[in-house]
């Protein structure tokens, strides 16, 4: 399979299976999702991380966007540039405009600080008031 906008091929499992399927699905696309925050009992949160600089591509945008509204979690990028991180919210109901990268101007940004200080965000924003998984329900043994 190649990437709608560079043209290069993508390269894993599921593009080697498609092979033979080639000029049928050019209107798949696949990605990966670096992080998802599961807490408790629910998924909390889709994290993108970039290194270095933050180029996101467009059909990657909007298929991580989906996967969070369907969620119904927020969908974040993070900017890392050694030990210094920078996050950026994507509000999942805007629209995203064709062209191979992400315009800067479409992210809201959340935080910046060091990595110690992110995971201190995490835990405040999404750990420290949830109630365990287990609480009220029953124990299932394999």
């Amino acid at each position: 399979m190649r990437c709608p906008h560079c043209g290069n091929y993508i390269e894993n499992t599921i593009w080697e299976a498609l092979k033979p399927y080639r000029g049928v699905t050019d209107r798949v696309v696949i990605t990966n999702i670096d992080t998802i925050l599961d807490v408790g009992p629910r998924i909390r949160a889709i994290f993108e991380e970039k290194n270095g600089k933050l180029k996101i591509r467009g059909y990657q945008a909007v298929t991580l966007k989906k996967v969070a509204r369907a969620l119904r979690v927020p969908l974040y990028y993070i900017e890392r540039i050694d030990d210094r991180v920078r996050l950026f919210e994507f509000d999942r109901y805007q629209r995203v405009n064709s062209g191979e990268f992400l315009r800067a101007d479409h992210l809201i940004p959340v935080f910046s600080g060091s990595v110690e200080e992110f995971g201190d965000w995490i835990y405040r924003k999404y750990i420290l008031h949830t109630p365990p998984s287990s609480k009220g329900r029953k124990k299932w043994w394999r």
